[in-house]
């Protein structure tokens, strides 16, 4: 284990059998690095990639950037994703109901979930939680499927090409909004 930044290293544990283990003495706040070296028939290996560890006994806060977008006949939803924490809980509801709680629809580790059983006809609101050793965050805030709400204009209606505002040589956005609205919109004959 490193306590400085992987400048220095010192041994923690010793003959450890199987995959895990755990630390104790930790400080709370703290970012600690963390190393493993394994003994076989040849000998010891070279040390593993370092692992950095964030020492918290604080519940995760709540996942951000909650983003609904149609997928085929269900909706991919993403969140960002939490340092630290184990799983999330994806919520669901129709919106506007009386209702406080939602239907759980995901328990996992990744940031993302493709809902293939949500009726498209119906406005849906989601929400997502997080979990990590030490609990369950809060509620992140609420997002849903209404077609008339901006954020989820995937693409806007009626605009079937846009043009992309990166500078593919330099890598940063050239959007001039004078000269961009000024442009028509193309579209294409479907066929």
């Amino acid at each position: 284990m490193s306590l400085d930044g992987g400048e220095s290293w010192k041994m923690v544990k010793d003959m450890i059998e199987g995959q895990t283990t755990s630390l104790t003495g930790l400080t709370n706040g703290t970012k600690v690095h963390v190393r493993v070296r394994a003994k076989g028939k040849g000998g010891w290996s070279a040390a593993s990639d370092e692992y950095p560890i964030f020492v918290t006994d604080q519940v995760p806060h709540a996942p951000e950037g909650l983003r609904v977008r149609p997928e085929g006949q269900g909706h991919f939803l993403t969140w960002g994703k939490i340092l630290g924490a184990n799983s999330y809980r994806l919520y669901r509801r129709k919106k506007g109901s009386s209702s406080n709680s939602g239907q759980l629809i995901y328990n996992g580790p990744e940031p993302f979930f493709l809902d293939k059983t949500m009726p498209t006809e119906t406005v849906m609101e989601y929400w997502i939680k997080a979990e990590n050793g030490n609990g369950v965050s809060q509620e992140s805030t609420h997002s849903d499927t209404d077609p008339g709400r901006l954020i989820n204009w995937y693409p806007k209606p009626n605009e079937n090409f846009r043009r992309d505002t990166r500078n593919h040589e330099n890598g940063y956005d050239e959007y001039n909004p004078f000269v961009e609205e000024a442009k028509p919109v193309l579209s294409y004959p479907q066929k």
